[in-house]
């Protein structure tokens, strides 16, 4: 966030937030910004405020200034809406911020051997462009660069994940079943347990999956017992400070009696405390993983180092699919 910071602190134009809630809450929390204004695409443009400001549509803000910044303060993987931030990319000066999904903590370096270290660890070339790539993103604000290092979802599972029918699939925050149905797309395995903590959403995917997937209402962590969710209706629902309570188990414990497993963690900033409670596992059986890396500031350099901590053993790849910001970039571990 270092370039962006720098390039904001100097500039003399005026700044825009192209959206409102949450994340525009964040850039002018975290990164110390008064924008100028918001706004909105054109056709979702009402007679409302957002923090004072009188939200406009683009075509308003051009209007009335010729020269200005523009920071996108929400994310998206809807092509439609990425190619509309490639449009507005081409009219104005254009950032989308990195900013935590969960934490406060920003981005920065202040070890490149670190950096260097975990680039040497990676696999193979796709995954060492990606690792620059967002590396330099999450310094400067550029999507470019999110551009340059995009692959398909479909990808891994054709070169080095290719799903196992012999093995058990455990998806860890499991949503609405939309993970449990792109692996089913490539491979045909009844043995899959999926775990999701969000009691509304966990009756969603009860009703979206196969009946042969054993689903369980449950949040995952670094022990067992009961822990306090905020529920905020699908994602963004997390762990926290204060909730509601719900059941919390770990991996070694919903997988003890399993000799070949394939894990996919995506559970909203709790992927270290996950991968803690899945010491013995990881140790015994050496399960394949699929982990997000994107929820907190310094997961892209965390997660590895937590992994192989506790298995060095595993081939590391790091994959980003299409998204603004750089959501969606997990690391996999083989």
């Amino acid at each position: 966030m270092t370039q962006l910071l720098n390039t904001l602190k100097n500039t003399r134009r005026p700044v825009y937030l192209y959206g409102t809630g949450d994340g525009a809450d964040k850039i002018i929390d975290l990164l110390g910004i008064t924008p100028a204004g918001v706004f909105v695409s054109d056709a979702f443009v009402r007679d409302k405020s957002f923090r004072g400001m009188k939200i406009k549509s683009f075509s308003q803000v051009c209007q009335e200034c010729e020269d200005f910044i523009t920071l996108v303060a929400f994310g998206s993987s809807i092509e439609e809406v990425i190619l509309h931030i490639k449009e507005l990319s081409r009219k104005t000066e254009l950032y989308a911020p990195d900013l935590p999904v969960y934490g406060t903590d920003i981005f920065e370096i202040s070890d490149r051997s670190r950096l260097e270290k975990i680039y040497g660890m990676l696999a193979d070339n796709i995954s060492k462009n990606t690792f620059e790539c967002i590396i330099r993103y999450k310094l400067s604000g550029d999507i470019n660069y999110l551009f340059e290092c995009e692959t398909s979802p479909d990808e891994p599972y054709k070169t080095f994940l290719m799903p196992d029918k012999d093995e058990t699939f455990l998806d860890l925050g499991a949503y609405r079943g939309d993970t449990v149905l792109e692996y089913l797309r490539f491979c045909d395995n009844k043995k899959i347990i999926a775990l999701e903590p969000d009691k509304k959403t966990f009756e969603k995917l009860r009703n979206t999956v196969p009946e042969f997937v054993k689903c369980i209402n449950s949040a995952v962590s670094g022990k067992d017992g009961v822990v306090l969710f905020q529920n905020k209706k699908g994602r963004g629902s997390s762990l926290s400070n204060t909730g509601i309570k719900i059941l919390a188990l770990t991996v070694d414990t919903v997988l003890k009696d399993t000799q070949k497993a394939y894990i996919k963690m995506d559970v909203e900033g709790a992927e270290l405390c996950a991968i803690e409670g899945a010491k013995n596992t990881l140790q015994k059986i050496k399960p394949r993983l699929n982990i997000a890396a994107y929820h907190r500031g310094f997961d892209i350099l965390d997660i590895p180092e937590k992994v192989l901590s506790i298995n060095p053993g595993y081939k590391v790849y790091l994959r980003h699919f299409p998204y603004i910001p750089a959501w969606d970039t997990n690391y996999y571990f083989i």
